[in-house]
């Protein structure tokens, strides 16, 4: 299962930390300037996800590279096209003549549009951009454990907003099954993902069709978890999100204003509440979180916020 985690305190910018079951490697999304954070959480990180490069999504992330510094680590950072630049900016701005170049790299996706992804590498101590390929969209990650796809929303600038989805698992159900477990399972397995019930496997007993065996097994669908921050509540953006996040497990969206400032939301190219809310229950998410909340309102406001969202989304 993907464990999501907020890192900011409520009043704070938006940070998100993700983690799988069985799986070393963690996840974050957004660097906004977050209290929460720790060392720890920072040296973990196989991937780093940034929707779009406002200052309160993206300037936290000297504290990232100040942990990461000197570990040797690879960390893949994703985001909006021109994001290649503006990190190699910030990696830029320092002094790094007692820095070798094998201390770091970064590992640059930059989201073109919904089909193409720029692949730059970038490394002490000059950081010059190498762009290393391309690759289509709109996967912008996997391994063994999640795919991450993405979406381009509208925010008067590029916004990415990116679904995590743990692959589907069969699992064998030894307690009700009358064979001993042995190198078949894998053969089975295969065949159940497959849906070939004719393949013939070989127990030690017997060999016999898949499908006979098909009932000692289980499909467990993995999770899948969303994050979507800042988006106009137009009916475009609205499309998209429905399209990528349908009947997700669980989103983090921005709620960026109340009902009452609509205007400001309409003028700043930001979602409220109401329209949050909605496009999550139209999409038939499970579990909808809203984050992410304007910098104007003190914390009773934003529980009015969080509660007002739970009223229209249940």
């Amino acid at each position: 299962m993907i464990q999501a985690t907020l890192k900011n305190l409520p009043t704070e910018d938006i940070c998100i930390h993700l983690s799988i079951d069985n799986h070393a490697q963690h996840y974050l999304c957004e660097c906004g300037s977050a209290s929460l954070l720790t060392k720890k959480d920072c040296l973990n990180l196989g991937a780093i996800f940034i929707s779009h490069t406002h200052i309160d999504h993206f300037v936290n992330f000297d504290t990232v590279l100040r942990h990461q510094l000197g570990t040797g680590m690879r960390v893949v950072v994703c985001g909006p096209k021109g994001i290649a630049k503006q990190l190699q900016a910030k990696l830029r701005a320092y002094n790094w003549n007692l820095i070798a170049e094998n201390e770091l790299v970064y590992e640059i996706r930059e989201i073109q549009n919904e089909q193409s992804i720029k692949v730059y590498n970038v490394h002490p101590a000059k950081w010059n951009l190498q762009l290393v390929g391309e690759q289509k969209g709109p996967v912008v990650f996997a391994n063994e454990a999640v795919e991450v796809r993405y979406t381009v929303l509208d925010h008067g600038t590029p916004s990415i907003a990116y679904l995590f989805s743990e692959p589907d698992t069969v699992n064998f159900q030894q307690i009700e099954a009358p064979f001993a477990p042995g190198p078949w399972i894998k053969a089975a397995k295969a065949a159940f993902h497959a849906n070939e019930p004719t393949t013939i496997i070989h127990l030690k007993e017997q060999d016999c069709p898949a499908g006979d065996l098909f009932p000692y097994f289980k499909l467990r669908i993995g999770y899948r978890f969303g994050v979507v921050m800042d988006h106009a509540a137009t009916a475009a953006n609205h499309r998209k999100i429905l399209a990528t996040f349908r009947d997700a497990d669980e989103v983090m969206i921005e709620t960026y204003y109340l009902n009452q400032d609509q205007a400001l939301a309409l003028q700043n190219r930001h979602s409220y509440v109401e329209m949050s809310a909605q496009i999550m229950r139209k999409a038939g998410v499970k579990k909808a979180v809203p984050v992410h909340f304007s910098r104007r309102y003190k914390e009773d406001e934003i529980v009015q916020i969080q509660e007002e969202f739970k009223r229209v989304f249940l």
